[in-house]
C-alpha cells in the first residue's frame, strides 16, 4: 500500500509541475569535456548525465538543482546557460567548479 501511494504521489506531483510555467536551462560540462560520471538532479531526482557534454532541462520556480560529481576523479567545471530567461538564480553564464563530490547549483528563482 505504501509503495502504491508513493507512486501515486510522484505522478500527482509531476502533473502539478506541468501546470506551472517552466524555463529551459542548459548545464554544460567544460572540464573534463564530457562523461556520464556526473549526473544532474532536480529535487533529488536524476534528470540527466553529461554523456553529450551538456544537459538541457526545464526548471520551475523553487526547484533545487545539484550535480553529483562523486565519480569524477579530477576537478570538474560547469557553466549554466539560462538562454536569457527571466531568472534571478541561477545566474546566466555562471561557472561552477566542484570542490567536493556535490556541486550545489541551488534553488531556482524566477524574476517577477
Amino acid at each position: 500500500a505504501d509503495r502504491t501511494m508513493n507512486t501515486v504521489n510522484k505522478v500527482v506531483a509531476k502533473s502539478m509541475r506541468t501546470l506551472r510555467p517552466g524555463k529551459k536551462i542548459t548545464i554544460r560540462m567544460i572540464n573534463p569535456p564530457a562523461g556520464v560520471d556526473a549526473i544532474v538532479t532536480v529535487n533529488g531526482e536524476t534528470v540527466g548525465n553529461f554523456g553529450k557534454g551538456e544537459v538541457e532541462l526545464t526548471v520551475y520556480e523553487g526547484d533545487y538543482i545539484e550535480i553529483d560529481a562523486v565519480r569524477i576523479k579530477k576537478t570538474a567545471q560547469f557553466i549554466i546557460d539560462t538562454h536569457k530567461n527571466d531568472l534571478v538564480y541561477p545566474v546566466d553564464g555562471i561557472l561552477l567548479e566542484n570542490q567536493s563530490n556535490l556541486v550545489v547549483i541551488g534553488k531556482v528563482i524566477f524574476k517577477r
